[in-house]
């Protein structure tokens, strides 16, 4: 989806934009890193990195940290993870789209209890707000991590005590998003302990 959406929204309408080269990170900054690495020996000019998520936006930036030739290289990635936003800050990162997996979560967990109770028969796509950050705005997303307090939740990756239930439930969680600080696992269980909560009072 977010190799198609790059395709669409901005490729098919820049022509003058040339790809030079593209492989599968897995999502890892250090096969980021590897890949950038063979990549600016191999081709005489890279303008920019577009990176399907953050972490291996960063891998590829620690590929050229201090090459004075790429000191103007345009870098964005997809999450909206902390590491992304400090590297925003100090205008290493040009941009990041913030994956809201809090909101994910919530909907995801709406569209199985409309399943399991027969409101809803079909599995349906659904959108959610992603909100883009650059210099411009980088200070929200920082302020997010701030002030929020599940963050610290990433430490352990562990459900607070608040969401142990009495009875039992259902609990869908989206951890596809999950990066190496941990942040997203517990957003979506958070998400997810929303909406089970209201519809389960005693949950």
């Amino acid at each position: 989806m977010r190799c198609r959406a790059w395709a669409e929204e901005f490729f098919a309408k820049r022509p003058d934009v040339t790809i030079v080269a593209e492989n599968s990170g897995h999502w890892n900054k250090d096969e980021g890193m590897r890949y950038m690495e063979d990549w600016v020996q191999a081709y005489p000019q890279i303008d920019a990195v577009i990176s399907m998520n953050d972490n291996m936006a960063m891998g590829a930036l620690e590929a050229v940290k201090g090459n004075a030739k790429f000191a103007k290289l345009l870098a964005y990635g997809v999450d909206g993870d902390a590491g992304a936003a400090l590297l925003i800050k100090e205008g290493t990162l040009t941009a990041t789209s913030f994956q809201n997996a809090d909101s994910l979560a919530e909907k995801i967990t709406a569209m199985a209890n409309d399943i399991l109770t027969g409101k809803q028969t079909t599995i349906v796509n659904t959108d959610i707000d992603c909100p883009r950050y650059d210099k411009d705005n980088v200070d929200e997303l920082i302020a997010f991590f701030n002030n929020d307090p599940r963050r610290f939740m990433a430490q352990d990756h562990g459900l607070p005590d608040e969401i142990i239930a009495d009875g039992p439930f259902i609990v869908i969680v989206n951890i596809a998003a999950a990066n190496s600080a941990g942040f997203y696992l517990n957003f979506d269980i958070i998400g997810a302990y929303r909406f089970i909560n209201r519809i389960i009072p005693n949950a």
